[in-house]
């Protein structure tokens, strides 16, 4: 139980960790882009690799801040239809959708893991201004989808565990 609880921990932490960076790489991005429209109409001298890192980093906010928002529940929820269920049924509702999309980002993880292993197997280099090797710029998928794909089991079994309760409160009575 203590390595289940380490684990925990442990990924809590990574999701944490990394929403941050995400958040950090977003006020990065308004800054460059704000320094990019400066320079390029005050000055009239464009920051042209601005719009490649740009992004690079849309791509790094979405995979390391979506765990996180996953686990704080802040995912945009279809309210109007879920409140009209009973709290019974939007646990199992929770639960199926969770697994779907548990086996969808292990599908994904899988795949991204492959294309960036062959990217950094051969040493491939993003074929634009910057040219920089594609390896560590993908990584981040595989990583932030294993997240996902953690999380969305952690979301699976707490819908679960809620949906057994109510099935034995009323079993009970």
């Amino acid at each position: 139980m203590k390595l289940v609880a380490k684990a925990t921990a442990f990924l809590d932490r990574a999701m944490d960790v990394m929403f941050f960076l995400s958040a950090l790489l977003i006020v990065l991005m308004m800054l460059g882009i704000g320094f990019e429209v400066f320079v390029r109409y005050l000055l009239g001298n464009p920051i042209s690799e601005m719009f490649e890192l740009v992004e690079y980093a849309i791509v790094f906010t979405t995979f390391l801040g979506t765990a996180y928002v996953l686990k704080v529940e802040g995912h945009v929820k279809m309210e109007v239809v879920l409140n009209r269920l009973s709290t019974r049924t939007q646990d199992l509702l929770n639960c199926v959708t969770s697994i779907i999309c548990a086996i969808m980002w292990l599908l994904l993880t899988w795949y991204g893991a492959k294309v960036t292993l062959d990217y950094f197997q051969i040493g491939y280099y993003l074929p634009k201004l910057l040219s920089i090797p594609a390896g560590p710029i993908f990584l981040v998928i595989p990583l932030g989808g294993f997240l996902l794909f953690v999380q969305f089991l952690r979301r699976a079994n707490g819908s679960l565990k809620r949906f057994r309760t109510y099935q034995a409160e009323n079993s009970a009575h």
